[in-house]
């Protein structure tokens, strides 16, 4: 084995690893490969079809585990399946992707809070083999240029930085948006909420522990992030959800 193969963790010469198939409509669309599948629980490998029926629907979701039930895991274990990963280091072939730009990529865009811009580098490092880079301070006008070219796979990107670049993000054919710790999307009214709204990607993930904190609104902004109108407007969901649930 080679060290560089994700993930690193030892695995027992006699394990039987065996890739978990995603299936959409009965048919076998994609696979996580065996060796990050080995380390995945159930409930892990449910939340992963879960996501991925959702990304083949064109639709949007929200992951709505508690913490350190291993939300992040399950996005990584999710993307190596949707860029058909095998879990050897050959999968992070950057001269290939970078230098030449062959085979472009419609990249995933991943926003999370500043303070864990890092804990997401080194997770994505130790379960898979991504070209990843970063929107963020010097590095963003490079990552523009290598995501809108298709030259890259993985760009991580903070709240702040993503509600004042919004306009400039939107010039990337994104696959797919991931937003980390997602509850910050409750007001309506917020800068943040209204930046992400306005992002021109049609399948969106979030990740939260707390969808919903102190009113049944923020449950209604949150999945109008995910899958715009799907409850109706503010006010249709007050009157036949918040008002009668504060009745009961």
């Amino acid at each position: 084995m080679d060290w560089r193969d994700k993930p690193c963790f030892t695995i027992p010469e006699d394990a039987k690893l065996t890739d978990l198939s995603l299936s959409w409509q009965g048919r076998e669309r994609a696979r996580v490969p065996g060796r990050l599948n080995y380390f995945l629980r159930e409930y892990q490998r449910d939340g992963v079809q879960f996501l991925w029926d959702r990304y083949c629907r064109d639709g949007g979701a929200i992951l709505a585990d508690d913490m350190g039930l291993g939300k992040t895991v399950q996005i990584i274990a999710f993307l190596s399946a949707l860029y058909h990963k095998t879990g050897l280091h050959a999968d992070n072939d950057e001269n290939r992707l970078v230098s030449t730009g062959k085979n472009p990529c419609s990249p995933t865009l991943i926003i999370c809070p500043g303070s864990v811009l890092s804990n997401w580098e080194e997770e994505i490092k130790t379960w898979g083999n991504f070209v990843t880079k970063k929107f963020y301070k010097t590095d963003r006008d490079t990552t523009l240029t290598l995501s809108k070219e298709g030259r890259c796979e993985l760009v991580l990107t903070t709240f702040e930085t993503g509600r004042d670049h919004v306009s400039v993000l939107n010039l990337v054919d994104w696959r797919l948006v991931i937003v980390d710790e997602c509850h910050r999307i409750k007001e309506p009214t917020s800068a943040v909420t209204r930046a992400l709204k306005s992002l021109e990607c049609k399948r969106r993930i979030g990740l939260t522990g707390t969808a919903l904190q102190n009113k049944y609104e923020e449950l209604w902004c949150l999945l109008d992030w995910a899958n715009p109108g799907c409850l109706g407007s503010c006010k249709h969901f007050q009157r036949e959800f918040s008002v009668p649930m504060m009745l009961l």
